[in-house]
């Protein structure tokens, strides 16, 4: 089911949480398993990183960036990281920082016109 969603989206919103230093083990076997070459090639990917600690899931990000290069997708270049992210939003009561809001606003702004610069319907 997700297969297909993947293959039909315009571009693809990631968002990562940290696991011991890189992604969740869970998540790289999920891209392993697409089919290749047709799932992520000339694809527009947007990466938000999570994390509980202070540095906002740089490194899983940066390794899923390898990755998607490698499988030809195209990487939007601005990122959004939210160390402690546990401080600033909860499943209750959703996002409660301001400025980390109008970052992810910006950044979906940011993301939606790259995806209409690489001629994708969005």
């Amino acid at each position: 089911e997700f297969t297909n969603d993947i293959l039909n989206a315009s571009g693809l919103v990631i968002v990562v949480p940290e696991y011991n230093g890189s992604m969740p083990g869970a998540l790289k076997l999920f891209i392993d398993l697409l089919p290749y070459p047709d799932s992520f090639e000339g694809r527009p990917i947007c990466y938000i990183g999570i994390a509980s600690g202070q540095f906002g899931a740089l490194r899983p990000v940066e390794h899923l960036q390898q990755v998607f290069g490698y499988r030809n997708a195209y990487n939007f270049p601005k990122r959004v990281f939210v160390p402690a992210v546990h401080n600033v939003a909860t499943r209750e009561n959703g996002i409660s920082d301001t400025e980390l809001e109008t970052r992810l606003a910006v950044q979906a702004d940011d993301f939606i016109q790259f995806c209409r610069s690489l001629g994708k319907d969005i």
